[in-house]
């Protein structure tokens, strides 16, 4: 969550110093704590989902799997553990093939935003073909924030003083490589880098090797309690995702009030006295880019009302 510090009220001042690698220094002037980011992103894991805290039908719960692995299965939210991609560390993951689900594309602008890049003029952009430099105008602000946080990673264990900083992470990494031998818990200590370096060669690969692209899929435990929905937050309860956008609300109220009929946000609040206003220009020619789209992921909308009553109670469940 580097880029999330870096991204949200961090400070990041990286100044020229050719006494460091590239002749930039990322981190005296930065607010980045690692140490207590590694320390935090542990607590965190520790964390189960929360429970649904209302009765169940667990009858109609379980026809409501049978619904969901019907329309879902292992081709958008499901874990699976024979096919699923690697991530850093060999760590499995919701892997989603990527596709055009209609939604909101405001936040496709993000990767066409760019800037100058000012100290990082001509820092290597660590990722295929690991041939290219930072340009001075015109970068790519992701690959302006890209070089930011790698280059933060690797070098917080010598600004921070202390060598074994990621050792809870490449702990886990022991864990979740168990078809590498040559890893061993020595290792940890006595070759830092190696152990680094072979567990990148699995995130990063050369272009002509690269699997297909894929999105790491919302995780569907505890879905009950992450209204609104969708990326943007625009449909306020799963029952109304399960309607064609044009039926969804045109606006709802935000708050703590909670419908445990429909599964979200209730109609009436009483917390708070705001109102989310959404659109549903929904043409595929014409896509709305407002950022506050209803429109896509219409996958259950044509569903029977029972059918989408015993899909709701299995999501409950989850």
């Amino acid at each position: 969550n580097v880029g999330e510090v870096y991204g949200v009220f961090g400070v990041f001042h990286p100044r020229k110093d050719f006494l460091y690698p590239d002749g930039v220094e990322y981190l005296s002037g930065s607010s980045l704590n690692m140490p207590g980011l590694m320390r935090l992103e542990t607590l965190i894991r520790q964390i189960e989902p929360p429970k649904w805290q209302w009765a169940v039908d667990k009858r109609l719960a379980d026809a409501g799997k049978k619904i969901y692995d019907r329309e879902c299965g292992a081709n958008c939210h499901e874990i699976n553990t024979k096919d699923a991609a690697k991530r850093l560390c060999a760590k499995f993951t919701w892997k989603t093939p990527i596709q055009d689900v209609g939604t909101d594309v405001a936040e496709y602008g993000v990767l066409e935003r760019v800037g100058k890049t000012g100290v990082l003029e001509g820092q290597l952009l660590p990722k295929p073909p690991f041939n290219q430099r930072l340009k001075r105008e015109g970068e790519s602000q992701i690959n302006i924030l890209t070089v930011a946080v790698v280059q933060s990673i690797l070098r917080a264990p010598i600004h921070f003083k202390n060598i074994f900083l990621y050792e809870p992470l490449l702990r886990e990494c022991l864990e979740n490589q168990s078809d590498r031998p040559d890893v061993t818990a020595e290792a940890l200590r006595g070759d830092f880098l190696d152990v680094m370096e072979k567990s990148l060669a699995d995130l990063y690969h050369k272009p002509e090797e690269k699997t297909p692209p894929a999105y790491e899929a919302r995780v569907m435990q505890g879905i009950w309690a992450a209204a609104p929905y969708l990326h943007n937050g625009s449909v306020p309860t799963l029952a109304d995702l399960l309607k064609k956008p044009a039926d969804r609300p045109a606006s709802f109220k935000v708050g703590p009030a909670y419908d445990i009929e429909n599964v979200g946000l209730a109609k009436e609040q009483t917390k708070f006295d705001d109102t989310y206003a959404t659109t549903a220009s929904c043409d595929p020619k014409n896509r709305d880019a407002s950022g506050n789209s209803r429109c896509g992921h219409d996958y259950g909308t044509s569903l029977s009302d029972p059918d989408k009553k015993a899909l709701l109670e299995y999501l409950k469940s989850l």
